[in-house]
């Protein structure tokens, strides 16, 4: 087990964060970790954070993790996180949603400047103000976006997933409440809230197009389409008055 301690030990770039990040989230998403996957994940992250996603860059910062026991692929297998890249992935996803958490609601950013936003703040959070702000936000349980914050000790974060399935894969006539939407897409989020498609919002699926690859859904707002390869990243609890 990787203490608290360690992190007085084991100085990461910012660099590294990104990328534990990036590979946590793919794992979140259940896509394999490899190098292009990687690089197209890292995409995501805002440009004003001067990541290379070139495959030399890419394939460069994966050895240097390998050699600081973060990472490994063994024989040619998809990339995973040791333990000790696991322990700060962790504590990088959990910055990463405080920090979206603290801006939307004690700064009043709005939801699609939170993740850009936090991407700032995340590295120089230290671990005291952290809890600091996880004490005033009341210990919040979730981003904005409905992703789970893991705890101090990276505990209770992962639930049997009983109930939660993808907008693409919903039926339709019937209801559920939206549990999370993605989040790096500043546009796609506008759209999400023009269109009431938020967190704890409950939606009706009114036609789902497989031929065409949209779903339409009812929202308190009113209707709006999305193509399938956005509603499989929009995740969605099974209502039990279904």
């Amino acid at each position: 087990m990787v203490g608290d301690s360690i992190r007085e030990d084991i100085n990461l770039s910012q660099a590294m964060e990104n990328y534990l990040l990036t590979i946590f989230h793919l794992n979140e998403d259940a896509i394999e970790v490899t190098v292009t996957n990687l690089a197209h994940g890292l995409r995501e992250i805002p440009l004003d954070e001067h990541i290379g996603t070139s495959m030399p860059s890419v394939t460069g910062m994966i050895n240097r993790m390998k050699k600081e026991n973060l990472i490994k692929d063994d024989d040619g297998r998809p990339i995973v996180l040791t333990e000790l890249g696991e322990y700060f992935a962790l504590d990088m996803v959990r910055r990463h949603r405080v920090a979206e958490r603290m801006v939307v609601d004690l700064l009043g950013v709005d939801l699609d400047r939170a993740h850009i936003e936090a991407h700032k703040l995340e590295h120089a959070i230290s671990p005291e103000l952290l809890e600091i702000i996880i004490e005033k936000l009341d210990n919040p349980r979730t981003s904005p976006f409905g992703e789970n914050i893991p705890d101090k000790g990276g505990q209770n974060y992962n639930d049997d997933g009983v109930g939660v399935i993808g907008l693409d894969e919903s039926s339709v006539g019937k209801n559920y409440q939206i549990r999370s939407i993605p989040e790096e897409d500043p546009e796609l989020i506008r759209f999400f809230m023009d269109n009431g498609i938020l967190p704890q919002t409950h939606v009706r699926i009114l036609e789902l197009a497989q031929p065409i690859g949209v779903v339409t859904l009812g929202t308190p707002d009113g209707s709006a389409t999305v193509g399938l390869q956005v509603a499989s990243r929009i995740k969605l609890t099974i209502l039990n008055s279904n």
